[in-house]
């Protein structure tokens, strides 16, 4: 089994830009395939699991909570081969708090991870999922996850939507439904941060976003970032190293 988290897909992001998983599946446990889902899924009150179908380049088709498989469901009728005589399960765990509640879930709901792009960064920041019904119009989304990203007001920025072997598509300002549009359960949606052109704006910023979902202080949330480590020191060492550029050219037009 291989079980998508908020500390794998961080991990991830630190290599990759695309989708929430690595292209090769990384075994998390394991299990028979006689084994029942219900009472595993449903082991942790504070734990919900995802049924995930893997696509190229790491993304993925959430296709539906295991903790509502039927009672006697086994893992045999979920997994599939992997051509080398392997078979897998991949999962997205959501976590929470264990003070909170899970969100409803009704037929039409679905996931869509969320992604922060920044100037001066290769790689993305992830900023959690949001749980939504299909019928939602795309710009509701994104100024749902601008909320997310705590964006100032006034920052200019663009909503990507990934596609499977295509091209990021502008939703910025899509008023269709997300259905219409082709977003699907696991779609990744990235806002990208417009590079500010006006003079004397080298310093960069980079946002702390907060993850919207429940998990912040679970124990995935409290992992999250370990593997990003070196990425979140080397991103360091550019912001202070900007900033320090931008107060000694102040210092020099002082002097003279």
């Amino acid at each position: 089994m291989e079980v998508i988290c908020q500390t794998s897909i961080r991990e991830w992001l630190v290599e990759g830009t695309r989708g929430i998983a690595f292209p090769e599946r990384k075994r998390s446990c394991d299990f028979c395939r006689c084994s029942f889902i219900r009472p595993w899924a449903t082991n942790s009150p504070d734990c919900r699991y995802w049924l995930c179908e893997r696509i190229e380049n790491g993304a993925v088709v959430v296709k539906r909570c295991l903790n509502e498989a039927g009672l006697f469901q086994s893992f045999g009728d979920i997994c599939d081969d992997d051509g080398e005589g392997h078979a897998w399960v991949s999962v997205f765990k959501e976590s929470k708090k264990s003070n909170e509640a899970f969100s409803p879930l009704k037929a039409d709901t679905i996931i869509v991870f969320c992604k922060l792009q920044e100037p001066n960064f290769i790689d993305p920041s992830y900023l959690g999922y949001h749980l939504v019904p299909k019928q939602m119009q795309c710009s509701a989304l994104v100024a749902q996850v601008r909320d997310m990203a705590r964006m100032p007001f006034k920052t200019k920025f663009k909503a990507e939507l990934e596609r499977e072997n295509q091209m990021a598509i502008d939703i910025t300002r899509e008023q269709s439904s997300l259905h219409e549009f082709g977003v699907h359960s696991g779609s990744c949606l990235t806002l990208a941060l417009l590079q500010n052109k006006e003079k004397n704006a080298s310093r960069v910023v980079r946002l702390a976003p907060r993850a919207v979902q429940q998990g912040d202080m679970d124990g995935d949330a409290c992992d999250a970032g370990k593997g990003s480590l070196i990425s979140q020191f080397r991103r360091l060492q550019e912001v202070v190293g900007e900033v320090l550029e931008h107060f000694l050219k102040k210092l020099s037009v002082v002097e003279h």
